[in-house]
């Protein structure tokens, strides 16, 4: 059985007449997630496909300053990253699925918003000593201690 290079790569694993044998090197329930996965993110990858396409064909006429051609160069560039991300969530899930099963899944999606809301305070209080001079640990005391 082959699948198609592309958007709807993932959707070819939720057929119905996918067996064992059709699947070398992932289990069958990985590659009916990954399908399963690949439909509901298959509307958000077109619409970021869509936007990266539009703006690639805004990039190919010139610009009249350089700071203008850098704007859509770097817009082009961050949308291609949006669509390799959301091309790649139904093949993580699924093989981080199956490989660790629904509870150890579950404990790393809960480890991992722990360490990006700890970064993202860590950069704000780092942002807002830069910017008043006020220490996370002055800022947490009660007022008239």
């Amino acid at each position: 059985m082959s699948y198609a290079i592309g958007i709807g790569m993932a959707e070819g694993f939720t057929s119905s007449s996918l067996t064992a044998s059709d699947v070398n090197y992932i289990s069958l329930d990985t590659a009916k997630a990954i399908g399963l996965i690949g439909i509901f993110i298959k509307p958000i990858e077109l619409f970021v496909w869509g936007i990266y396409m539009l703006i690639s064909f805004l990039l190919i006429f010139p610009k009249k300053s350089f700071a203008r051609q850098l704007f859509f160069g770097t817009l082009t560039v961050v949308s291609f990253i949006l669509l390799l991300y959301t091309a790649s969530i139904p093949f993580c899930f699924g093989l981080t699925l199956g490989g660790f099963g629904p509870i150890g899944f579950i404990l790393q999606s809960l480890l991992a918003c722990y360490f990006i809301f700890s970064a993202f305070r860590g950069s704000v209080d780092s942002l807002k000593s830069e910017l008043y001079g006020v220490s996370s640990e002055s800022s947490a005391k009660e007022p008239g201690s």
